[in-house]
């Protein structure tokens, strides 16, 4: 009597070995479309600790396969292998800002480091399960001793070099939506932002005018700071300010969008700060008619990190940076009735370069004190005296 044989099931996974080595490993096995090489992935690793999280992510790896098999005999996607570091090399060279692409790179270059210690050598094998590994590694409490903020500052720079690659068919196994969840921001505690209330302000200026006094230390950060906190512009924009970019006689600084965050020219009017049209105008006749290059010739990233720290250190000063500085212009932009009235949230972000919202979200509701007839920043926050006396140069006495 012959045995009916059973017809065996087809595998979900189908294309993907799921085994378990001699040495208690578990791996997954399978061909690579791109190139026929076979490839090894370790399950322990990416923390699928059971039977049942193994062969679904099998399953998974299956569909992927699948379809990039479809979009290899289409001729739709690259058959270029590029190793990651490859990529983040030509992926920076785009990005034109120096201090942009400083700050990509380090979260790059992690992302990267990370993925040559997970034995990736190909961009075309990072796959969904990988890149969610990657994120539980960064997102793990107590692993680097970042903030949550940062980061999420780090997913949103790979997430950028990720859509890159997708877009020059690198990451084939990467979809718009592995990599949205691959690099989703956590959830960050909510917390006050940072300014300096009216007399904060006049210490920081104060320290500022003590600061420059000082034989042997750079001049003219007094006047960055006044700069700073009457334009709220950020410093990378205040240090780089050219003369070209400054017109006294219409009464505004003109920022080119090649130079702005936010890629989006904007103006700085002086009618909401008379003192910085005063002060610009004062530095220009200094600089001799016509005036060129940059406005602060003396002051660069790091000398103006310096004398903050000393302003805080030996002259008093409240601890503040220049986003403080900043984010006060904003706060009392965005309070002040008497400025922008109705409109003063988005005429207040209009004029910092990023969105309505944060206005709404982080300035709006503070400083309640500020007279309700002050019509410049530097009345609302009681300095103009110390503001002008920063312009006559009372700093370099």
């Amino acid at each position: 009597m012959t045995s009916q044989r059973v017809a065996r099931q087809a595998r979900r996974h189908r294309g993907v070995k799921v085994l378990r080595l001699a040495d208690g490993r578990h791996v997954a096995r399978w061909r690579d479309p791109i190139g026929g090489a076979s490839r090894q992935e370790g399950l322990d690793r990416l923390g699928l600790t059971s039977d049942a999280a193994r062969r679904a992510w099998a399953a998974e790896k299956a569909q992927q396969l699948a379809a990039l098999r479809r979009a290899v005999s289409l001729g739709t996607v690259a058959v270029a292998r590029r190793t990651p570091a490859e990529a983040m090399a030509d992926y920076l060279d785009g990005v034109a800002h120096a201090a942009t692409r400083a700050s990509k790179r380090v979260a790059v270059q992690e992302f990267v480091d990370w993925l040559a210690a997970s034995g990736v050598r190909s961009l075309a094998d990072v796959s969904g399960p990988r890149l969610m590994a990657w994120r539980d590694a960064l997102l793990k409490p107590g692993s680097s001793g970042r903030m949550v903020s940062t980061r999420n500052r780090y997913q949103a720079a790979v997430r950028a070099f990720l859509r890159w690659c997708s877009k020059r068919g690198l990451v084939p196994l990467l979809g718009a939506d592995a990599i949205r969840h691959g690099c989703e921001h956590a959830a960050e505690p909510p917390r006050e932002i940072e300014f300096l209330r009216p007399p904060e302000a006049r210490r920081v200026l104060l320290a500022a005018i003590e600061h420059d006094a000082r034989p042997g230390v750079p001049r003219k950060a007094a006047r960055m700071v006044l700069l700073l906190l009457l334009s709220g512009m950020r410093i990378a924009e205040a240090v780089d300010l050219d003369w070209s970019e400054v017109d006294v006689d219409a009464g505004e600084i003109r920022l080119p969008a090649a130079r702005t965050k936010g890629k989006r020219a904007r103006a700085v009017s002086f009618k909401e700060a008379p003192t910085l049209g005063l002060l610009l105008s004062t530095m220009r006749e200094e600089a001799g008619r016509p005036a060129r290059g940059r406005v602060f010739p003396e002051l660069n990233g790091a000398t103006w990190q310096a004398a903050q720290m000393r302003m805080v250190a030996r002259h008093g000063a409240p601890e503040f940076t220049a986003h403080t500085l900043r984010r006060t212009c904003g706060t009392v932009l965005t309070n002040a009735p008497a400025i922008f009235g109705a409109a003063s949230a988005w005429a207040s972000a209009r004029r910092l370069g990023h969105n309505v919202t944060i206005a709404e979200k982080h300035y709006l509701g503070h400083l309640g004190d500020i007279p309700p007839d002050a019509r410049c920043i530097e009345d609302a926050l009681g300095v103009r005296d110390v503001a002008e006396a920063i312009v006559r140069g009372e700093a370099a006495r």
